[in-house]
């Protein structure tokens, strides 16, 4: 999609839009944050519009600025977004003998995307994560293990799928969990299970994490439960 001159000024007067955000000259703090909502929240054949040079009503304000320095200006906040700003294109807008910058921003492809980067610790300095390092979080956030961890000393819901009908569903508890195993216990009871054993649900019944175990998850013969 590509906004048109007219498509950019309606855009400015309107108020019904969320993507759409006004800031004066003088008011461009927080533009990486801003970037950073458009990229995360719209998708990438999307696109938000940040009015530099604007007011709140949706008129461009008599602010006497240069539009190349403020659209280098522009540029420079955007330097710490991390990972790399999504492209955007950089317009004139201009009503009368008054003229505001309008740079629209499209979703981005590689969200989420940061107002900053993460650090990791290397020796005895701090370092900007490498792009790798930057995923590697991403998936630990995002795997079962981190969500199993959330739960320890917790009440779950163990729904055996092959097992038999009478101990198919019963409540334990997890003791501890890593990217390899989770160990569960249930008064003298206790089991650890590989996690490439187990898929997680959410009991809503109990408002609780429930645990789904399959012997079609193993991918192999083997004997589930104690």
């Amino acid at each position: 999609m590509s906004l048109n001159e007219s498509d950019l000024v309606r855009r400015l007067h309107s108020t019904e839009t969320s993507f759409v955000e006004r800031k004066r000259v003088s008011d461009t703090q927080d533009i990486a944050k801003t970037i950073v909502a458009f990229a995360n929240t719209l998708r990438p054949d999307q696109e938000g519009v940040i009015f530099l040079g604007a007011t709140d009503k949706g008129l461009i304000e008599d602010h006497g600025s240069d539009l190349d320095k403020l659209q280098r200006k522009f540029v420079d906040k955007t330097k710490n977004i991390y990972p790399e700003c999504p492209y955007f294109e950089a317009h004139e807008v201009k009503e009368g003998d008054k003229a505001c910058l309008a740079i629209v921003v499209p979703g981005g492809a590689n969200r989420p995307y940061f107002a900053g980067p993460p650090y990791f610790r290397r020796a005895s300095t701090s370092a900007k994560a490498t792009r790798e390092e930057f995923e590697q979080l991403l998936a630990a956030r995002s795997s079962k293990a981190y969500e199993l961890q959330q739960w320890i000393g917790k009440s779950i819901t163990l729904h055996m799928v092959d097992g038999p009908p009478a101990h198919r569903v019963r409540e334990v508890a997890v003791e501890t969990c890593n990217h390899f195993y989770v160990t569960l216990f249930k008064d003298t009871w206790k089991v650890s299970y590989p996690l490439r054993m187990v898929e997680l649900s959410f009991d809503h019944s109990q408002n609780r994490l429930e645990l789904l175990m399959s012997l079609s998850f193993m991918g192999s013969p083997g004997r589930i439960g104690a």
